[in-house]
């Protein structure tokens, strides 16, 4: 299982499951089972900030409430580098859901950089 420590020192371990699935075709508007795009899906969640956040949260919710941590404060607590880290955590988490999603491409595009909105590649 992967996992990403955010500035404040606390170590979060994204986790893919139907529920957290369910949340997230509710909040952003799309399939993930049944015939999902796995393009469309990489486009949707590292496509914005928002989404990309709002998919991490999800994943980790669990962990969040039990440490009493509000999605606004988890958002606070990601640089630059420890989004990349979520990012990585995030994409290896959807990837142990869906073994066949690293073959498809499900992750983020490498040499990627965040910006206002979202990954994007490098020059």
């Amino acid at each position: 299982m992967a996992s990403f420590k955010d500035t404040k020192g606390r170590i979060w371990s994204p986790r893919i499951t139907l529920l957290v699935l369910s949340k997230l075709e509710s909040s952003l508007g799309m399939k993930f089972l049944g015939g999902a795009d796995s393009e469309k899906i990489k486009d949707t969640v590292f496509g914005s900030i928002d989404n990309f956040l709002t998919a991490l949260w999800y994943s980790i919710e669990s962990e969040a409430v039990t440490r009493a941590v509000d999605r606004a404060e988890l958002g606070e607590s990601l640089d630059g580098a420890a989004t990349i880290a979520a990012t990585d955590a995030f994409g290896q988490a959807m990837r142990d859901f869906w073994p066949q999603a690293g073959e498809a491409g499900l992750r983020p595009t490498e040499g990627t950089e965040m910006n206002g909105t979202g990954p994007k590649s490098s020059p």
